[in-house]
């Protein structure tokens, strides 16, 4: 087999292979160029991984958020990656990971996943502007608020009143 076949079951050669690459006839310089040595000879070592299903690697994220922590685990086959799933060591091992992690952190817990970037809503954080088509606020202390209904038909758009005060939210259909 000259290309490389993923689905191959042959059992993969755990010997380093030598192959030697020579200069192609393309590589060669115009007839009226000057001489040059003879040509090189390249040599480029390989070596495969052994057993016939290649490398495996796991990924365990501690949470959704840019600062969880990672714990990458590679395996050489199938059957040493479950193995190592069940060893309830790596249970340990992923425990201190996520420790380790909160401490780099102050102590705090892995910030859940908000979508749009950690605002929650699809609103990056700190996005309380209302969109261009939304009326002006109230009045002053007034908060646009934006998420789920409740019964799930689509997204609420409203003014919040100031906190404390006995009016209610102002909730707004967007246009069509």
């Amino acid at each position: 087999m000259s290309e490389f076949d993923p689905f191959d079951t042959a059992p993969a050669d755990t010997e380093a292979q030598e192959t030697v690459v020579e200069e192609s006839v393309f590589d060669a310089p115009p007839a009226d160029a000057p001489k040059k040595a003879a040509p090189k000879k390249a040599v480029v070592k390989s070596a495969s991984v052994g057993g016939d299903e290649g490398k495996i690697v796991l990924t365990f994220k501690e949470g959704a958020g840019f600062d969880s922590s990672w714990t990458v685990v590679h395996a050489n086959n199938v059957s040493e990656a479950n193995e190592i799933l069940s060893d309830p060591a790596f249970k340990e091992l992923l425990d201190r990971s996520k420790k380790v992690a909160a401490y780099f952190r102050g102590g705090a817990a892995a910030k859940p996943a908000s979508g749009g970037g950690g605002g929650g809503n699809g609103r990056p954080a700190g996005a309380t502007e209302p969109p261009s088509w939304f009326p002006p606020s109230p009045g002053d202390g007034w908060q646009y608020k934006t998420g789920l209904k409740k019964d799930g038909s689509g997204t609420y758009h409203a003014w919040a009143p100031p906190r404390g005060s006995d009016a209610k939210w102002q909730f707004v259909n967007p246009p069509k």
